[in-house]
């Protein structure tokens, strides 16, 4: 017997296609000629993509129709005169949906297990016979008709042996490591057969070869109207599955050390079916816990069991009948299979879960359940398989059955246990409690099931939402604050930047990079004194997305071609401090005094028995953050404690570091340099810094500075979007928004944070300034490049720290409830309740109080086609920069936001943009612009630009950096013309 492997690239295992009585290797990856090459050599091997040893044989769709059966034998011995030798065996690659720490040991075991076997082993008997299943069903159904075969087998005679073959399963894959291994002989030219009728080495299940369903027993036990597999078929079946039906050694001792672990000799076996069985065992869902429990009782006590072992393929029954069970007394195990997380599928069915592993579980409840005392279950392949794997002597039963056949001795209730009736007792487990037996996988294909993943672990408080991104490791950091060591040392690294096709840069853009092109000289900065020993340690535990202002001060330390020594041939002087790091060490030391303040307090109060007595000041209460959206006078009377149009950020510490550090110390420092006094009184020279806030949070620094500084900031608030043309915004229609005011300072209307965001003196950035993105711990990955599994419209996930995210939470309140109801209803209900098409229309808006994991965001963003991005704690916002390294389109409701360097990128192609007076029409936006085919051709325009911005805006990359380099020189040249 001959064995012809082959591995197709890119796809992982070996693949067996049988003809005859030999296994035939055939590579549908090119459509090529009919071929046949040996691989000797190592190297050859290598440049054919397949191990050395294998024989491959590549044949396309319509060569392998117009072959029979004759020319693939002779291509077979053709091939096989210059075989090597044996293939060699490649190990089974598990990659399971949990890590193994959160898996149960045992459990583990068994997969760790898989993940180290070899499906292929040398040396067999030539008269083995080797069964395929081709069908697309479950393993228990696989295993049945793999008996139907061995009994045919056995029937012809003159085998010694017949081997399930699980190397290509069409719902599993390679699960070959379950089983024992597959044989691989040299052949030899005589050990083909001849044309004179030999039995066939592998039968099609589709070839209607096996009589009645193809199956054991006729599918006895397996069909509800066909009733239990009788004494006959167990006896019949027992023989044949100790004979053929094995598993590898090492899986087998996995299992028996679970049994003896669990007790299983002592426990009656239950097994209760309930996806995809509506036509064949209609029984199967109507049956209730209450009905499940009562019989499992009865059972346990005719049997004698003290346990039980329970086994399903619906999580959530499974935890209710555990607790009912364990409610009444009766002690319970499992074996903790990974289900399916979309409630009413089968688990063979769901392509989230790995294939081995799915079948590695499939086949433990199987064994563990035949080494139970006793067996009652539902109709099912599974309990079929279980009942003859089984030693003689043990019974089994269905729960619908009126009597219970093959009944073990009588037994009272298990000693030393007090077992009441469960329908005394009620135990109703919540739908999110069943999810404990169902962790979600890291990845699915379904967004259901990602959301009622999420759903999951809100309920059971595992997640905790952030606005800001995940903290990064000491070496991320450092990676971040060494962004431009080596930036644009070359012009020609400009160049590309117009190699799209399709460009999002500005003409205005363009312009300044061909001038400078054409000779332009780069931008001169002089820096003044270097930051102080306070500042270095300081960058230490700030983090990246705070880092702007070391990020800014080490790119022109590393970068000669901008920096100058002669401050007279300057045309910027750098003026470096960390005030952002000074200011974060104050508000930690202004909480703590607070803190501390408050238990003074309490302590008082405790005291004086709550009774102040006479000539004592009351205790000063903390002062509260006021509404968002209070007017100036309000919080005037409030005391002003907080600037409520940047982040709420606490005015005691921001004005204290104003006046104290950068006004006292960071301005006194440099004054007596003759350097900065050259720069002052220079009109072409300007001073240069970098602050993460803008200029109306350190209000008298930049008012000492004026337009003589150009600030390089976060801060992107402006009127620019009010500058905007109309058409820029959605809307429902230029009709309904006749009138309509789209700025102003209005009460009423919404205005981010509170109206100061509209007051502001001095501005948060004047016209020289630069704007420059957050910068954040995603990047561009070949996954935000995806278009086709994007099946969420629209999705917002944050804190409601501005008047607009408020608003989008009161629009759309009660939406996200509709849509997680959804999960919970029959999928054809889902479907009828939402709509034709509606699968490509939800719309996810989670309000503040729904925590959500960091990466939970994250798996929705790359899920989403568009993004809401509100004004948050600032106009420009990290979430901004976030979503479009995940590929979703941004929809930027705002009316006062200056995007990161707005005058070089295009942001009408990669952007929506939508007045914030038009948060409440968005419902109907989303519905009538977004949601048919002509908005998704939109949406797609755009996201096939995104990856230009991803690439602008990638600090670790060169585009902020030479944007910020053309922008300096920019607003160079403009001081000149203008002196």
């Amino acid at each position: 017997m001959l064995c012809l492997g082959f591995q197709v690239p890119g796809r992982d295992g070996v693949e067996l296609i049988s003809f005859s009585r030999v296994p035939l290797g055939l590579d549908f990856g090119n459509a090529s000629p009919v071929t046949v090459k040996a691989v000797q050599a190592q190297g050859a091997a290598d440049a054919a993509g397949v191990r050395s040893g294998w024989v491959i044989l590549s044949v396309n769709d319509q060569d392998l129709q117009n072959m029979d059966f004759r020319a693939a034998l002779k291509l077979i011995r053709s091939a096989s005169a210059s075989l090597p030798g044996r293939p060699t065996a490649r190990p089974v690659e598990l990659r399971p949906a949990l890590p193994w720490s959160e898996m149960p040991p045992l459990r583990a075991a068994l997969l760790q297990e898989l993940s180290s076997a070899s499906p292929l082993l040398p040396g067999s008997p030539a008269n083995t016979l080797v069964y395929q299943c081709k069908h697309n069903a479950g393993l228990g159904n696989c295993l049945l008709m793999f008996l139907s075969f061995a009994q045919r087998a056995e029937a012809s005679g003159g085998f010694e042996e017949v081997l399930f073959d699980g190397t290509s399963l069409p719902l599993y894959g390679d699960i070959s490591a379950l089983f024992p291994p597959l044989p691989i002989i040299s052949a030899a030219a005589g050990d083909f057969p001849s044309s004179s009728g030999s039995p066939p080495c592998v039968l099609d299940q589709r070839s209607r070869e096996f009589g009645r369903c193809g199956s054991f027993a006729s599918c006895r036990g397996v069909y509800e109207r066909l009733g239990g597999i009788t004494t006959e078929d167990a006896a019949a079946g027992r023989a044949l599955a100790s004979g053929h039906l094995r598993l590898s050694s090492a899986v087998e001792a996995c299992l028996r050390e679970a049994s003896e672990s669990l007790g299983l000799e002592e426990a009656l076996g239950v097994h209760v079916r309930r996806t995809d069985k509506g036509r064949e065992a209609p029984s199967n869902l109507s049956l209730t816990v209450g009905e499940v429990a009562a019989k499992v009782f009865q059972r346990v006590r005719e049997t004698g069991a003290s346990r039980a072992f329970l086994a399903s393929d619906d999580a959530r029954f499974l935890a209710e009948l555990r607790c009912s069970l364990e409610a009444a007394g009766l002690p319970t195990v499992v074996w903790g299979s990974q289900l399916s997380a979309k409630e009413g599928q089968a688990c063979h069915l769901d392509r989230s879960v790995p294939g081995l592993e799915k079948a590695a579980d499939a086949m433990a409840d199987c064994f563990l359940l035949s080494q139970c005392k006793a067996l009652i279950s539902t109709y099912s392949s599974i309990s079929v398989v279980a009942t003859l794997w089984a030693k003689a002597g043990f019974s089994w039963s269905h729960f619908v059955e009126p009597e219970l056949t093959s009944l073990g001795p009588g037994a009272t209730s298990p000693e030393g246990s007090e077992m009441s009736d469960p329908a005394v007792r009620s135990c109703e487990v919540d739908k999110h409690e069943a999810l404990n037996l169902m962790p979600c996988p890291h990845y699915s294909n379904s967004t259901s099931s990602v959301l009622r993943c999420i759903l999951w672990k809100n309920q059971t408080g595992e997640s905790a939402f952030d606005e800001e991104t995940n903290a990064p490791k000491e070496e991320q950091d450092d990676e971040v604050l060494q962004y431009f060591e080596e930036l644009s040392r070359s012009k020609e690294r400009l160049t590309e930047f117009s190699s799209f096709r399709t460009n999002v840069f500005s003409h205005h853009f363009r312009d300044q990079l061909f001038s400078w092109s054409r000779g332009g000289m780069l931008p001169r900065i002089y820096m003044l004194d270097e930051m102080d020993k306070t500042c270095a340690y300081m960058e230490e535990s700030l983090g990246y997305r705070y880092s702007m202002e070391h990020w800014f001060a080490g790119m022109i330390t590393m970068n000669p071609n901008v920096l100058v020594d002669n401050v007279e041939a300057a045309d910027y002087v750098f003026l470096p401090h960390c005030a952002t790091g000074v200011f974060m060490h104050m508000v930690v030391k202004d909480l703590k005094r607070e803190e501390e303040e408050e238990e003074k307090r309490k302590e008082r109060k405790a005291t004086a028995g709550h009774r102040p007595s006479a000539g004592t000041r009351k205790p000063v209460p903390l002062r509260r953050l006021p509404p968002v959206n209070a007017s100036i006078a309000v919080r005037r009377r409030m005391g002003d404690n907080f600037l409520g149009y940047e982040g709420n950020l606490p005015a005691t510490p921001v004005q204290s570091l104003d006046r104290t550090y950068l006004m006292y110390k960071v301005l006194s420092r440099f004054i007596p340099h003759p350097e900065y006094q050259q720069c002052l009184h220079r009109s072409d020279c300007k001073f240069l810094i970098a602050s993460i806030y803008g200029r109306h949070v350190w209000r008298e620094f930049a008012s000492h500075y004026g337009d003589k500084a150009v600030f390089v900031t976060h801060a992107g608030m402006s009127p620019w979007l009010l500058q905007q043309p109309s058409d820029m915004f959605v809307k429902r229609g230029q009709d309904e928004l006749r009138g309509r005011s789209t700025g102003g300072t209005a009460h009423g209307e919404c205005r981010a944070s509170c109206e100061l965001h509209c007051v502001l003196d001095p501005p948060a950035v004047l016209q020289q300034d630069i704007v420059l993105p957050w910068v954040v711990a995603f990047e561009w990955t070949s996954r935000s490049r995806q278009t086709r599994d994007r099946d969420i419209l629209a999705f917002y996930g944050g804190t409601e720290n501005s008047c607009s995210r408020r608003d989008l939470r009161e629009v759309f309140q009660g939406s996200l409830q509709k849509e997680l109801d959804y999960l919970e209803a029959p999928p054809q209900a889902a479907s009828a309740a939402r709509g034709p098409h509606n699968a490509r229309k939800r719309v996810l808006i989670f309000p503040p109080d729904f925590r959500l994991l960091q990466q939970d965001w994250s798996e929705l963003a790359y899920r989403s086609r568009l993004c809401i991005v509100p004004d948050g704690d600032s106009p420009n916002t990290g979430r901004l920069i976030e979503v479009i390294m995940h590929g979703c389109v941004p929809l930027i409701i705002s009316n006062r936001l200056q995007p990161p360097l707005h005058e070089y990128i295009d942001w009408s192609l990669v952007a929506f943009f939508m007045r914030e007076e038009s948060i409440s029409d968005l419902p109907r936006i989303l519905e009538e612009r977004f949601a048919g085919p002509r908005g998704q051709e939109e949406i797609l325009k755009k996201q096939e630009l995104l990856q230009q911005v991803a690439y602008t805006f990638d600090y670790n990359a060169n585009g902020v950096g030479t944007l910020l380099t053309i922008a300096l020189r920019e607003r160079m040249r403009s001081f000149r013309l203008s002196e």
